[in-house]
């Protein structure tokens, strides 16, 4: 028979397994609670197909140059290529992609080619020189990025060739929330064009 020091040292010892046990419990539920909160809060990636040939990876806040590029692209030859009967059509088409600083100032760009469209009878066609590819993107900081395009711009007056020239565009595109009109998350904030010296 034991005697009752033995037995408190019995029930000390099983006290202080089951104080171990409990203990490692706490501690197995602490590190699957921190696993699984960062699982919820980790945004997986998203793996997208740009292209025929290429594929990718992306996380939800990284913006692949990819995607700023075709976004650009986009824009300048949907709003460089219109006849008069066109033009208010695209004039609407890309008013969603504007950032709210650059309206007015498209506004009154659109408004004089209004004015020409219908009194010169005008149309205009821009076709990029180069694939999408070599189109050089800028990060400027601060959610801010540049495209340069190199393309063949041509005016027509009454169907007659007017003017033909390659130009460098620089697109000004900036990251801002998505919204139902333009769910890209990007709009156009500048907008400039240098012609390029014709090589003999």
């Amino acid at each position: 028979m034991s005697g009752p020091v033995e037995m408190v040292e019995s029930r000390r010892a099983h006290h202080r397994g089951l104080v171990l046990v409990v203990l490692v419990l706490v501690a197995a539920d602490a590190v699957f609670a921190l696993g699984y909160y960062r699982a919820l809060t980790t945004p997986p990636p998203i793996y997208y197909v740009p292209g025929a040939t290429a594929e990718g990876r992306a996380l939800p806040d990284e913006l692949p140059e990819e995607s700023i590029r075709d976004f650009a692209l986009t824009y300048l030859v949907a709003a460089h290529n219109f006849t008069p009967e066109t033009l208010s059509r695209v004039r609407e088409a890309v008013a969603s992609r504007l950032a709210p600083d650059f309206v007015a100032r498209s506004r009154r760009i659109y408004d004089e080619l209004q004015e020409q469209a219908r009194t010169l009878d005008l149309s205009v066609q821009l076709a990029p020189l180069d694939p999408p590819e070599a189109s050089a993107v800028r990060h400027l900081g601060d959610g801010a990025y540049e495209v340069r395009v190199l393309a063949l711009y041509r005016t027509y007056i009454r169907s007659s060739l007017s003017q033909e020239g390659r130009y460098e565009y620089r697109v000004g595109v900036r990251r801002a929330s998505p919204s139902v009109a333009n769910p890209y998350g990007l709009y156009v904030y500048d907008l400039a064009r240098s012609r390029m010296e014709e090589t003999p």
